[in-house]
């Protein structure tokens, strides 16, 4: 979710929830575009201009990756063309990238060089984007968007073992400028086996870091034999496909396709185009289960779970999890063909470069992908991503960012039908926690560019913050960091929900900093003090203690499930009433 920045006319939140629904939202005062200059603060940077500059080259190819995607219903085949313990992002999985039994989870070393030091009075961040209010003038493509997650545990089986997937939502009412939504899609760990079809056993499948080569079966043999062998058959396969796009080979991309199945090869061309032109950098797959669906010994259709992690602009990365549902027959004893793909009905699918044709610019620390159609938006939206991730890394949890963020900037029909889900009308934007990494989508059709930093400062902030997502109820603390990195380290006063958090403070606020996440019969004005208040709080801690205590603080309450009690005698060297009171004080001065 995310109020509004101080230095620019935000849509603020409307209404909104618990931290593990959908957010409010709050109208923004008209305010000028973001100042260029005047720190709040001795010593303190001004806003960061944006990045320009050529986007580094492709990524050589290496490490599989297999397809996915759904399969269309029809259309010629185009001819061939050219929690408990928390996850430590400190601690990557190591997977080196080309190794056809690791997976290439090895983010980089961290942070990068070249990150200006952010000094303790800088911007404060509440989750999402409201559109904005009358008399703006319109941008090529309008846009709000917003990020608050309290995700799920952190940590691979995470992805799967919760029963929902992180969400933020960026709203946008009406005339209303709104500050964003939280919510949670459904989604199950790819380990989990789905329904399976009643003519076959769901054998859960060897992974292939352990797997043995199988002995090719001889007729008679029982089945388990040629499900060993198929399973053999259809691991190689993919791995030849991965291969194949990470040298640019389009035909030995499709070549795995069963060629009598021309709308999958159709499909597969144009997500090979995608997932080149987001410079697919890696990308370790594995079979979850396998199961007979029809047939016997080498005639068996095979119905096949996968799971595979993309990278994107990067040879290793945070995890990305996905699962597909394939089914495969043997063409002959040594060749499996696949005949159907589709995205697993619970992994937050399908994905924008299964289903769409993607240009993409890929830079220091991002990748942002659209349509074709808005081709013309792509440079400023990408030099605003870059800008805003100096900000995002600075406050990542434990000093580990993302390895790249990955940002979509969609149109109305990719907004409605991307991730499987059905966004409210309001909605301008969310992340999606997909295993340890999160992806950014941007509503094209209510996005005002304005104030795309903005947004992108905030959601940037809670996908470096939350690496997993948390369960954390600490929801001021959430929103808060992400407004903080909003502002930018702007002046307090030009904070676009001042008045609403003034009005709030002054009547019937009880004093306490743990404001609860608003409600969805929450109003306007209502959700923007909350998240003014949690902006306020934040702000404080960062300019009396330090930018880096209050991160401290931070990972302490939210990631480490600590009370703010237990946390802030070692932290910040006082109790905890005595830091509360202090960010009280602040806040009634501010405002």
């Amino acid at each position: 979710m995310h109020p509004g920045d101080p230095s620019q006319p935000d849509p603020q939140p409307a209404d909104s929830q618990p931290a593990d629904s959908q957010p409010p939202t709050r109208p923004i005062p008209p305010q000028p575009p973001h100042p260029a200059a005047n720190p709040p603060y001795p010593g303190a940077p001004g806003p960061v201009p944006p990045i320009s500059g050529p986007v580094p080259g492709p990524v050589p190819p290496t490490g599989p990756v297999p397809p996915t995607g759904p399969v269309p219903q029809s259309g010629p085949v185009p001819q061939s063309g050219p929690v408990p313990p928390l996850w430590q992002p400190q601690i990557p999985q190591q997977r080196q990238a080309g190794q056809l039994g690791g997976p290439p989870y090895a983010a980089p070393a961290y942070p990068p060089t070249g990150y200006p030091t952010y000094p303790p009075g800088q911007a404060a961040p509440p989750p999402g984007y409201p559109a904005p209010p009358p008399g703006y003038p319109p941008y090529p493509t309008p846009w709000p968007g917003a990020y608050a997650p309290p995700p799920p545990p952190p940590k691979r089986p995470w992805f799967g073992r919760l029963a929902v997937l992180a969400v933020v939502v960026v709203l946008i009412a009406c005339a209303i400028p709104v500050v964003g939504v939280v919510a949670y899609v459904a989604t199950r760990s790819p380990a989990e086996p789905s329904a399976q079809p009643t003519a076959g056993v769901s054998t859960k499948a060897t992974p292939k870091a352990s797997r043995s080569p199988a002995r090719r079966p001889n007729p008679g043999d029982s089945q388990a034999v040629f499900q060993n062998w198929a399973q053999d058959r259809v691991q190689a396969a993919l791995d030849v496909q991965s291969q194949a796009l990470l040298r640019g080979d389009l035909t030995g991309y499709v070549k795995v396709i069963d060629p009598a199945k021309g709308t999958l090869v159709a499909q597969l061309r144009k997500q090979y185009a995608s997932l080149r032109n987001m410079k697919i950098g890696a990308w370790e797959n594995d079979l979850l289960t396998i199961t007979a669906t029809g047939g016997k010994e080498f005639a068996t259709t095979w119905r096949v779970r996968v799971d595979g992690h993309p990278c994107f602009g990067a040879t290793t990365c945070d995890l990305d999890d996905y699962s597909m549902v394939t089914t495969w027959r043997l063409a002959d004893p040594d060749t499996a063909l696949m005949t159907s793909l589709e995205p697993e009905d619970t992994a937050n699918a399908p994905r924008p470069w299964e289903v769409s044709e993607l240009i993409a610019k890929v830079g220091d620390r991002t990748v942002v992908a659209t349509t074709k159609a808005y081709a013309s938006l792509l440079d400023n939206v990408a030099n605003q991503a870059e800008a805003a991730a100096k900000v995002a890394d600075r406050l990542a949890y434990r000093g580990k960012p993302p390895t790249k963020y990955v940002i979509f900037y969609a149109g109305p029909t990719e907004w409605k039908t991307w991730y499987d889900w059905d966004p409210p009308e309001w909605s301008g934007g969310v992340t999606i926690e997909v295993g340890d990494a999160s992806n950014i989508v941007l509503n094209g059709k209510d996005l005002q560019g304005w104030y795309i930093d903005n947004l992108l400062r905030h959601e940037m902030t809670h996908a470096a913050t939350l690496p997993g997502g948390s369960r954390s109820r600490a929801w001021w603390l959430i929103e808060g960091i992400a407004e903080y990195a909003d502002m930018d380290g702007a002046s307090v006063s030009r904070y676009s929900a001042i008045e609403e958090t003034k009005k709030f403070v002054e009547g019937t606020w009880d004093g306490k900093v743990a404001v609860s996440a608003p409600g969805d019969s929450d109003g306007d004005a209502k959700a923007a003090a909350a998240y003014g208040v949690a902006f306020l709080a934040v702000r404080h801690l960062a300019e009396k203690y330090g930018e880096q205590k209050m991160r401290e603080f931070f990972d302490a309450v939210v990631h480490d499930h600590q009370t703010e009690a237990q946390a802030a005698p070692a932290i910040f060297g006082e109790n905890w009433t005595t830091v509360e009171a202090g960010c009280v004080e602040f806040i009634r001065s501010s405002v």
